[in-house]
């Protein structure tokens, strides 16, 4: 091995030992330089040093002295993560709406904007994300030179690269979303769509935490599904892999936003059941006319209304009997519903529980743990797992 090949080692081995020691600290409250070496079976000199290095680049801090050990001699020095030591941005592009988080480097969201999506090309409409993203971090009193990545949920078919290949609820078809706001921002970006991102919220945080067999089916503007098998992400050859919605479910209908008919998003997405509902209303003339949403009739569901409960209860049905087919396949330990529809209460979950059961084996059935804020939580969870090289070399 040459003197370059073992520099270069070395060099990899440092990186390594650094990534390993700042996770130590940064999943406790509180740690020691001993209680360090203990836990990753790094010696005590070397951890010494590379607890030095953290603390010059602002990442960890001394807080104070530890109990004294039962066999004596002086008490530990602590230490912690510094959360504010950089900062992550996370954005959800919804048809409507877009919700842009800041978050500090564990996660935890500071400051919340939400405002009406930007309409028209793709460029322009990043570019109003972008100053979006740049005016909530100055929220925080920071600047883009302490934002550490950012990460987008978006409404449609998103590549491994961070395309978005197409979502035609927005007009846009292959935008390199990633690498355009990366651009503008001058931070990393990763982007992925709604069923993905809410999936990986659910699994490190919400219903299905722990779980390495996971099936997400998406229900909101749009219909999707996301799937982990034995702990990996199911991203398909191509990384478009859960494009649920466009699976054919009836053999006429209501032309799709792919251009096809009878496919499952015409039927059991939140705009569909909206408007079965209203037409269903307006023909009865027990309702007015104007626009009405899925949480109106989420809501009239729930009060007993028969048209709500029906039109609820067809959709889900449809979710249900796709899903099983899912089910049958992957095997996996539970089901979660998310998106807009997963909010409608028992009128909808009942039936799509029964639907999966009946059309295939008993499995888990749960509700996503955060509602709306699926998608922007898993935003926020891609953009703190793509934040450093130094977690990449980890989880690798």
């Amino acid at each position: 091995m040459s003197t370059g090949d073992r520099a270069a080692d070395h060099a990899v081995m440092r990186r390594v030992n650094r990534a390993v020691v700042l996770d130590v600290i940064r999943s406790t409250e509180s740690s020691s330089r001993t209680a360090i070496a203990e836990a990753t079976g790094l010696a005590k000199p070397t951890v010494s040093l590379i607890v030095d290095e953290l603390m010059t680049a602002g990442l960890v801090a001394e807080i104070g002295r530890g109990a004294t050990g039962t066999v004596g001699g002086r008490p530990p020095v602590l230490l912690a993560f510094n959360a504010r030591s950089s900062f992550l941005a996370a954005v959800h592009v919804g048809v409507r709406r877009t919700t842009v988080v800041v978050a500090d480097a564990l996660g935890t969201p500071l400051v919340r904007r939400t405002m009406k999506s930007p309409a028209g090309r793709a460029t322009a409409a990043l570019d109003r994300i972008a100053a979006a993203i740049i005016e909530v971090v100055a929220e925080v009193g920071a600047g883009t030179d302490v934002l550490a990545a950012v990460g987008v949920c978006l409404p449609g078919v998103v590549a491994d690269d961070g395309r978005l290949l197409r979502a035609p609820m927005l007009g846009w078809r292959d935008v390199p979303v990633a690498q355009l706001l990366g651009k503008r921002l001058g931070v990393p970006v990763v982007a992925d769509n709604a069923a993905r991102a809410s999936l990986l919220a659910e699994i490190r945080l919400g219903a299905a935490s722990g779980e390495r067999d996971v099936l997400l089916v998406y229900a909101g503007t749009g219909v999707g599904a996301a799937a982990v098998v034995n702990g990996q992400l199911v991203r398909g050859a191509g990384g478009i892999a859960g494009e649920f919605g466009h699976v054919r479910v009836r053999d006429s209908g209501h032309r799709c936003s792919c251009g096809k008919t009878g496919c499952l998003e015409t039927v059991a997405s939140a705009d569909a059941v909206a408007s079965a509902a209203a037409a269903r209303w307006k023909r009865k003339a027990h309702r007015p006319a104007e626009e009405m949403s899925v949480s109106d009739v989420a809501v009239a569901a729930n009060a007993g209304d028969a048209i709500a409960v029906e039109v609820l209860g067809d959709a889900a049905r449809d979710l249900g009997t796709a899903a099983a087919w899912i089910v049958n396949m992957l095997d996996p330990a539970c089901v979660v519903i998310a998106g807009g529809l997963a909010e409608a209460g028992p009128a909808f979950v009942r039936p799509f529980e029964q639907a999966v059961t009946s059309g295939a084996r008993p499995v888990r059935i749960v509700v996503s743990a955060f509602g709306e804020d699926a998608e922007v939580r898993g935003a926020v969870l891609l953009a703190r797992e793509h934040a450093t090289a130094d977690i990449r070399i980890v989880t690798q």
